[in-house]
């Protein structure tokens, strides 16, 4: 939470990366048979793990006409599923969505949250997985926690969860660390999410990494190295940004459409045929994944100078 820890009771429990805790999140917070509400527009995985263990994902339309947050379109969503159950688990990937970089503002948060009070002044029990993985790229560490701070002081019967790696985080990918943060009013309800957590976990994977653990709590100890930490990730950021905007400026310049890209690994281009836009890129030795909805490019691992003409090059693909 760095300068934005919301006020209440927290707890974490450690797990198998960011997806182990996205998986915890999913089987104790939702029921077999459950809806789980996402946006269009995320993580394919999503959907896998549901229906792994018996849930069926639902989406929302992440954006509005004018690429803004749709929040008609989420309120909508929510209560449609609400209409059949009396609970809902909701994952709002932001910081960085993967796979568009587009990130829901302080005032996109305010109105989530009143949408979920009015739904549990009904009797309704909501929670909410913020899927935080990439927001160590997403900026200055406490700007883009400002969000944070609203988690305070929210009914029992509205949780919040954040799915945290340390893959991103801590630049430690493949050592597969990551927690689950509760954050409640309700001291009872963060007992009830640490007892979950951790039987989920042994269950699971038993426990995770323990030289992870062990680095985090060793950089988080001391003020220089997490200071050097700071320091690297936001040279790593400023790299993925230089990439991004020279991107984003020629895909201007050369009329392809992109979903608003803020910060983050992934910039998206919506496709009519997703998979024959990879298959006409491939011919311009151009790798990119193919979504439901269109075409992740990957700007965390493309170097600046391979940028320069790749607009126009995915223009040409999505024309044809």
């Amino acid at each position: 939470f760095e300068a934005y820890r919301p006020e209440g009771y927290i707890d974490a429990v450690a797990t198998a990366g960011g997806t182990g805790a996205v998986h915890i999140a999913i089987a104790n917070y939702s029921e077999v048979g459950d809806d789980v509400l996402a946006s269009d527009w995320r993580w394919g995985i999503y959907g896998s793990l549901c229906q792994e263990i018996g849930r069926r994902l639902t989406t929302f339309a992440l954006l509005d006409e004018s690429g803004a947050f749709n929040i008609e379109s989420f309120s909508s969503a929510v209560a449609d599923v609400l209409r059949k159950q009396d609970s809902l688990l909701i994952i709002l990937n932001t910081p960085a969505n993967n796979p568009t970089g587009f990130a829901l503002s302080d005032q996109d948060w305010a109105e989530v949250l009143q949408v979920c009070r009015f739904h549990e002044k009904q009797g309704k029990r909501i929670s909410i997985l913020v899927d935080i993985a990439y927001i160590a790229y997403a900026g200055e560490k406490n700007e883009v926690r400002t969000f944070m701070k609203q988690f305070s002081n929210l009914p029992p019967h509205l949780f919040i969860m954040a799915a945290f790696s340390m893959s991103k985080g801590y630049t430690l990918y493949g050592q597969r660390a990551g927690a689950l943060v509760g954050v409640s009013s309700s001291e009872d309800v963060i007992k009830e999410f640490t007892e979950l957590g951790r039987y989920s976990a042994r269950t699971s994977w038993s426990n995770v990494n323990r030289a992870a653990m062990t680095l985090l709590t060793t950089i988080r100890g001391d003020a220089a190295l997490t200071k050097r930490l700071d320091e690297e990730r936001m040279e790593f950021f400023r790299i993925i940004q230089q990439r991004a905007s020279l991107f984003t400026e020629e895909a201007a310049q050369c009329g392809l459409r992109v979903i608003p890209y803020h910060a983050g690994f992934f910039i998206s281009i919506p496709a009519a045929n997703p998979q024959a836009v990879c298959e006409a890129l491939q011919d311009e030795l151009v790798f990119a994944a193919p979504l439901a909805l269109g075409v992740r490019l990957g700007v965390c691992s493309v170097p600046l100078p391979k940028i320069k003409g790749l607009a126009a090059k995915i223009k040409k693909a999505v024309d044809k």
